[in-house]
């Protein structure tokens, strides 16, 4: 088998609901390893077992490295992880450099002590949207991603007055065909105008302090954007290219996830009862739903393709150098080979917790458990506030998102 047998166009519609496609199953049985045609018209591999999977993202020889010779490009129009200098573009060493750089605000340690300040943030933004009238709302729009929102403006130390401003253009950077090439670059090129605003600001705001002239203030001055400030000016370990991208990459990373993946948990739940009334009279159960949501509807499609440095043997095929593979995390997170009954949504499952909603290897997300805490949180909060919490409209008419790179609800109407 070559590329050029390619016959099926990834990525492939969700099925009922949001559900995994059909395609995953189909081609997990019969062609683990088959070549598919992307929206570039690119040819590439796409994997739908959970082992070759984790190979792919785990291999050093499959490269996260756009830029080299004859790579597929995922996007018909402008991609901006095609950007140069872009974290998830980039190979040890230079990842690990930059990765190291920002990890630390990170650890499950540090992301501990913002629980409280989570929690407040949800209280306060629940008392907000329960308060409107009718006992009906749409949940996305009035809570779950403000709450996201918030947490990483605080985190970055930016005004989040700026939120639909970035909304935007995070969402315009996640298409495959919603928006043209124009729109895209346009959006990018505000994007990038967006956060060196905001750095330069920041130094700004340093010289004034070094200068006497700041607020005195300690408690609300060592951010983590002015810690990447610093390791840019001071320590010289990221170029001001670099500090953009990475900058631009934390924001929107970090209010997508949680947003989508809260949004699409809470409708599972609300269209299986059964399993809502378990979580309800059993809330020890919350941490292990929330893993249930997340191997059930990860948060990213893993669509950006691996391109091989060499030729590697995969489920039985021969990629060749420059070749791209796709490593889908729901076909993974669905593969009865690793989780039994996958295709079944439940919170009491007692399968080792291996699920890969966040990636695998060195590319493993860097917010997970600030991406957990959120959601912990939200999932909770919600469901001790709203008893009586349900879908305003039958789920069939639930909007779902097309031509993005991951699979949403553009809203979800609820009553109280």
């Amino acid at each position: 088998m070559e590329l050029g047998d390619a016959a099926l166009h990834f990525p492939f519609a969700g099925g009922p609901g949001g559900t995994q496609p059909e395609e995953y199953r189909e081609l997990r049985a019969g062609c683990p390893v088959a070549p598919v045609i992307l929206p570039s018209g690119d040819r590439a591999w796409l994997a739908s077992r959970y082992q070759d999977i984790l190979t792919v993202l785990d291999d050093p020889r499959f490269s996260r490295d756009p830029s080299r010779a004859g790579a597929p490009r995922l996007a018909g129009g402008f991609d901006a992880s095609l950007v140069k200098d872009m974290i998830v573009s980039m190979d040890p060493p230079e990842h690990t450099r930059i990765r190291r750089i920002v990890q630390g605000a990170f650890t499950p340690r540090r992301i501990r002590t913002w629980e409280p300040r989570v929690r407040a943030v949800a209280e306060r933004l629940l008392d907000d949207f329960a308060a409107g009238p009718g006992r009906t709302g749409d949940l996305y729009e009035g809570f779950a991603l403000p709450l996201p929102i918030r947490i990483i403006s605080e985190l970055l130390g930016i005004p989040d007055d700026d939120a639909a401003d970035f909304r935007r253009w995070t969402e315009t950077g996640l298409s495959l065909t919603r928006w043209t090439r124009d729109e895209m670059l346009a959006a990018h090129r505000e994007y990038v105008d967006y956060v060196g605003t905001l750095i330069a600001a920041r130094r700004t705001a340093g010289v004034a302090d070094d200068a006497g002239e700041g607020t005195g203030d300690d408690e609300g001055e060592a951010d983590l954007l002015d810690a990447l400030v610093s390791a840019r000016d001071q320590d010289d370990r990221l170029s001001e290219h670099e500090l953009v991208q990475l900058v631009r990459a934390l924001i929107s990373a970090g209010h997508e996830t949680t947003a989508t993946v809260f949004t699409r948990g809470l409708y599972m739940l609300l269209t299986h009862p059964g399993q809502l009334a378990l979580l309800r009279a059993e809330p020890e159960r919350l941490d292990a739903a929330v893993e249930e949501i997340l191997r059930y509807v990860p948060p990213g499609s893993g669509g950006t393709p691996r391109i091989a440095t060499t030729e590697i043997e995969l489920g039985g095929v021969r990629v060749k150098p420059n070749e791209g593979v796709i490593a889908p995390f729901g076909a993974a997170n669905h593969d009865p080979a690793r989780f039994a009954d996958p295709d079944t949504f439940d919170i009491a499952r007692v399968d080792p917790p291996s699920h890969i909603a966040f990636g695998h290897g060195p590319h493993h997300c860097l917010g997970v458990h600030l991406a957990r805490l959120e959601l912990r949180v939200a999932f909770e909060v919600v469901l001790r506030r709203l008893p009586d919490l349900d879908l305003a409209v039958p789920a069939e008419e639930l909007v779902w998102s097309e031509g993005l790179r991951v699979l949403k609800l553009q809203a979800l109407p609820v009553r109280w």
